[in-house]
């Protein structure tokens, strides 16, 4: 048998502890389903969306409200911001088009939830 000083001792509890640590977060992550690797039906979403959604007007909505909307998220939200800054408030569909990545299908998909 071998006979350890206490300092080989404690490095070896060290490696131990690391590898025990590094076996524990690999299962974690492996049973970890990332939202964006989830595939959906994307018509169930935002008939889904229809249910819970309330009419927003973007002239007033905050960044959080603004993302509840089908297809918006945190950076379009945050040019919807940056726009109204800018230019004032919104007054139709084509103002809100100007903001990028806001084309005519995004905005079709939204116009039932919008208001000026």
């Amino acid at each position: 048998m071998f006979l350890l000083t206490p300092t080989e001792r404690k490095v070896i509890v060290f490696i131990g502890i690391l590898i025990l640590t590094g076996s524990l977060l690999r299962f974690a992550n492996k049973n970890y389903v990332k939202p964006s690797s989830v595939v959906i039906d994307k018509d169930s979403v935002f008939s889904g969306v229809k249910n819970r959604l309330e009419v927003i007007n973007v002239n007033t909505a905050s960044k959080d409200e603004l993302t509840k909307l089908p297809g918006i998220g945190d950076k379009t939200a945050a040019l919807i911001i940056k726009y109204r800054f800018q230019y004032g408030a919104f007054s139709n569909f084509d103002d809100l088009k100007k903001i990028k990545g806001i084309g005519d299908v995004k905005a079709e998909r939204i116009k039932k939830y919008v208001v000026f």
